[in-house]
């Protein structure tokens, strides 16, 4: 597959015949925030409070989901087109699609647009491509090469669509930092009391 002058380059596996789209540059804002949001809370929860500890976890609560938005956005969200499916993970959602079961792709308004056989449509919002050039020949040549992919790869025995919702994705991530800002209120308590 050529790519035309400008183009963003995808991570490619040569084994398995895996594209990733997604770029690291283009959510950094998000991997900075992630950053933000870990050392503020911490020095934060640091702070002497006049309020006993069980009436911060509802702090707590938000600041591990700050952080969880900050860690999916900017480490999770992307494209990946597979041997026989393309899989496609958003904030809160991941769908499994198989070639044969895409019927169109569009370039919407921040983001790719996949419209089934069935006529359900799944967004790609984690392309970092489409938001910033929504209107540009980056996002027009962004679904041309998706469209090539699914045309090469179909094949009219692929398994039927696999569309999964995943609520809570990566729910470590929110368990850990829950553990963090949890321990920065204890050591508050302990050096206070």
């Amino acid at each position: 597959m050529t790519d035309s002058p400008g183009a963003r380059p995808e991570r490619v596996n040569r084994r398995t015949k895996t594209v990733v789209f997604t770029n690291a540059g283009d959510r950094v804002l998000f991997k900075l925030l992630l950053v933000g949001t870990v050392i503020g809370f911490t020095r934060l929860a640091l702070e002497p409070s006049v309020i006993p500890w069980p009436e911060d976890l509802p702090f707590l609560v938000f600041a591990a989901a700050a952080g969880w938005l900050s860690f999916r956005m900017g480490f999770r969200t992307r494209v990946v087109a597979r041997a026989d499916e393309f899989e496609v993970v958003n904030i809160f959602s991941a769908h499994r699609i198989p070639y044969p079961e895409v019927d169109e792709i569009v370039l919407d308004r921040l983001s790719v647009r996949f419209t089934l056989r069935s006529g359900d449509r799944v967004r790609a919002w984690g392309l970092g491509e489409s938001f910033l050039g929504s209107r540009g020949s980056r996002g027009d040549d962004l679904v041309r090469r998706l469209g090539a992919l699914r045309e090469q790869r179909a094949t009219p025995h692929a398994p039927q669509g696999r569309l999964s919702r995943v609520v809570f994705a990566d729910w470590w991530v929110f368990v850990v930092l829950l553990i963090v800002f949890g321990a920065a209120v204890a050591g508050r308590q302990l050096i206070s009391g």
